[in-house]
């Protein structure tokens, strides 16, 4: 009889973990749409202050170093150094995509410099710097689901913040939904 209600308690247990599996992946995926949106936030402040001070959007040696401290820092969480490479490469051709974009806008209308963009070095990398652990902590968590239904559910329909970006938002998001 111990075994007969053994074998439906288990399985009931098996479920409610997987239920409860699927809940926290839902959750860290919600929060790493967040913190991918939180990011691309950053960049038009990023593309006023290189405008103004005649930089150029594409930056590969500040690329090469924030890829390389992350390399560590992605394997301390558990991640691949490449995987983690990968989710960022995305990242950067996202900003760098809102940057030409804004640089094509102010082109046409004959923009000057902005009067006081926020610096790039003492504002706007912390702010992107502050976001790095976040991300790294809910790539972690959903490692297991990139590439799944639930991640391109998730994520494919942007972050409102970037809807009329879709192709912003897909270039960011590729690694995980691919």
């Amino acid at each position: 009889m111990g075994t007969v209600l053994a074998v439906p308690i288990l399985c009931l247990f098996a479920a409610s973990q997987s239920l409860a599996g699927t809940a926290e992946a839902e959750a860290s995926l919600h929060r790493l749409k967040q913190l991918i949106g939180d990011r691309l936030l950053v960049m038009p402040d990023v593309a006023a202050y290189k405008w103004s001070h005649d930089r150029p959007i594409e930056d590969l040696e500040r690329e090469a170093q924030i890829l390389s401290g992350l390399a560590t820092k992605a394997e301390q969480y558990g991640i691949p150094a490449e995987q983690a490479a990968a989710f960022f490469r995305a990242q950067f051709a996202a900003a760098k995509e809102i940057q030409q974009q804004l640089f094509d806008d102010w082109q046409a209308e004959g923009r000057g410099p902005f009067d006081a963009p926020p610096d790039l070095v003492s504002d706007l990398r912390p702010r992107l710097s502050a976001l790095t652990d976040p991300i790294l902590q809910e790539l972690a968590a959903t490692a297991p689901y990139w590439g799944s239904d639930q991640a391109r559910r998730i994520l494919t329909s942007p972050d409102p913040r970037w809807a009329e970006q879709p192709d912003v938002w897909s270039i960011a998001i590729g690694p995980i939904t691919q």
